[in-house]
């Protein structure tokens, strides 16, 4: 998660030099979170499976 953590903060510093703003998570909890919370609750491969498919599906 760290890892992910990091990413994310460096896409939202080139999203915002390039293009002048970046996405913002409004989900509660933040795709992370919920990733976290998924891995503890169903194990890795669910967890995971889960949290990317929010990921993926978030801003619609």
């Amino acid at each position: 998660m760290k890892f992910y953590k990091l990413l994310s903060t460096i896409r939202h510093n080139i999203m915002y030099s390039v293009f002048g703003y970046s996405s913002v998570c409004f989900q509660e909890p933040s795709c992370g979170q919920y990733t976290v919370m998924e891995i503890k609750k169903n194990g890795t491969i669910i967890g995971l499976m889960k949290g990317v498919w929010r990921a993926l599906h978030c801003h619609q």
